[in-house]
């Protein structure tokens, strides 16, 4: 039997790895990507309709802080999806613990 989701979850980085890389581990480099894509956004709309790149700057604003949110939502997702790899990770060597310790 094939299961991707074991395939995909071995393939996965352990939460050592994840923590020692800090850019993947730290918000505020997060939500600075997220805000500069939100405001990108905001630019990227007002030139494709032939308006001022800063017109209405206040949406550029309101557009970098759903980024920013975007961003470290992104972040905790990141952060849970691990932690269920892991949970998975430690139920899997149990099972094959004791499987070892019958025979």
């Amino acid at each position: 039997m094939y299961f991707p989701v074991r395939t995909q979850m071995m393939n996965a980085p352990s939460r050592e790895v994840f923590q020692a890389t800090p850019w993947h581990s730290d918000p505020t480099i997060n939500m600075a990507k997220g805000a500069f894509m939100g405001f990108a956004a905001r630019s990227l709309s007002n030139m494709l309709v032939n308006k001022a790149l800063l017109h209405k700057p206040g949406y550029h604003l309101v557009w970098a802080a759903f980024g920013c949110y975007f961003g470290y939502k992104v972040l905790e997702f990141k952060k849970q999806q691990l932690e269920d790899v892991e949970k998975l990770r430690d139920k899997l060597v149990m099972r094959r613990m004791m499987r070892q310790a019958q025979h």
